[in-house]
């Protein structure tokens, strides 16, 4: 009996450690990107806060095939380009 309230509750705390990193991930770099994107573009506060992340979301995926160029792994001198 001991022994399953401990584990238990060693479950909890480590699905809680999980969910912080998707947390700041989704709330803070996507949703806080988001945010300062539509606020530039909007006059008036962005309060929705899946347009939110959904605006911070399509900014990322955009700078990351912008700055990957879309090619995945290490090029070599002879490789043909992507």
């Amino acid at each position: 009996m001991p022994g399953e309230i401990i584990g238990e509750g060693l479950a909890a705390l480590l699905r809680w450690l999980l969910q912080q990193p998707a947390w700041f991930v989704v709330e803070i770099v996507l949703g806080g990107t988001g945010y300062l994107i539509l606020r530039l573009l909007r006059s008036r506060r962005a309060e929705d806060g899946h347009a939110c992340v959904l605006a911070g979301l399509v900014f990322w995926a955009a700078t990351a095939s912008a700055w990957g160029g879309g090619c995945a792994g290490p090029q070599d001198d002879n490789a043909t380009a992507c």
